[in-house]
């Protein structure tokens, strides 16, 4: 069994790790950080209490995705864990929005904390085992800090970027090795990059400069759950609301079951007639699967499309959401 076997059996039947220090990690801090987060993006922070998480999308103007966040709700803080490639762009656009009156103050904490997600069905076994002995797992959409491996001041938050159980966990940067040495000498397996794209792509979790860019909202790019539709004005807010209202969405996203590997970028058609395009492509066990954004107009679950002479068939993503959950 080579390591993605292992891993990928370790995700459905123990405990993998999946290493995530190049995510970025943004403290918004300051007596006005709930208004400022509950403008800028499209999560309800006005009633976020501390401990819970959010799922949220920063967006435009023009409600075009600029990164989806986790958001743990801290007690002299609300931290955002950020995309790789987005931690930057959101820390030099979001002060042009806070003004004189505003108390908010934007900090990186990259530098001072790593991610490392644990997945699979042991993980909180395993997250039990190594914490401290009056240590409580958090509930779904909440998070907590604990003594882990003996590292102080690990955070654990009860999500992951996959399926099934998982944590993600902040680990102190000077600590991170001795937590990852304690995963390993516990029974949990490293995740190869590889293996967390395939599951990625098979589940249909969104990434930054392939899915979520300016390029799509975040309706089309299934992330309704991440979108209070009950709070008042912000920053996209008023297209979001007509797209819902008139269920207009121009296109959607896809998960793709082609007969070869598919190349980002590549158009998809019906007829010979251009409805997509390609955003992430990845082996899997199953073979080749690939996600793509479809005109609304042409796919259906089931449906045969064609991306450069090869046939696939459009499937849907269990990650994602095709309209509103809170009705």
């Amino acid at each position: 069994m080579n390591e993605n076997d292992a891993a990928l059996a370790a995700y459905e039947q123990g405990v993998a790790w999946v290493d995530r220090t190049d995510w970025g990690l943004i403290s918004v801090a300051g007596s006005s950080r709930h208004t400022f987060l509950h403008n800028q993006t499209t999560a309800d922070f006005a009633s976020a209490n501390v401990g819970e998480l959010r799922s949220a999308v920063a967006v435009t103007a023009k409600a075009r995705i600029v990164d989806w966040l986790r958001a743990l709700v801290r007690e002299e803080a609300i931290w955002l864990i950020s995309s790789p490639q987005r931690r930057a762009v959101l820390l030099n656009w979001w002060p042009q929005f806070i003004f004189f009156m505003d108390d908010v103050q934007l900090s990186d904490l990259s530098a001072d904390y790593a991610l490392i997600d644990l997945v699979g069905p042991q993980s909180g076994s395993l997250l039990a085992t190594l914490s401290d002995r009056d240590f409580a797992l958090p509930s779904r959409g909440t998070h907590r800090d604990t003594t882990l491996a003996a590292v102080d001041g690990v955070v654990v938050a009860a999500t992951s970027e996959l399926l099934g159980e998982g944590y993600t966990l902040l680990v102190p940067r000077p600590h991170t090795e001795a937590v990852r040495e304690a995963l390993r000498q516990s029974g949990a397996l490293p995740m190869p990059a590889a293996t967390w794209e395939a599951l990625r792509v098979t589940q249909g979790r969104p990434l930054a400069d392939h899915e979520l860019t300016e390029a799509y909202n975040p309706l089309e790019a299934g992330l309704w759950d991440a979108v209070s539709f009950r709070k008042g004005c912000y920053i996209g807010q008023e297209i979001i609301a007509r797209l819902d209202t008139y269920q207009k969405l121009k296109q959607q996203l896809w998960g793709l079951a082609p007969s070869a590997p598919l190349q980002v970028g590549d158009a998809i058609h019906v007829d010979d007639k251009a409805v997509g395009v390609v955003t992430s492509s990845a082996e899997t066990p199953h073979g080749p699967r690939a996600l793509g954004y479809v005109r609304s107009s042409a796919a259906t679950e089931g449906a045969t499309v064609a991306v450069g002479g090869v046939a696939a068939t459009l499937v849907a993503l269990p990650l994602l959401r095709r309209g509103r959950t809170d009705l």
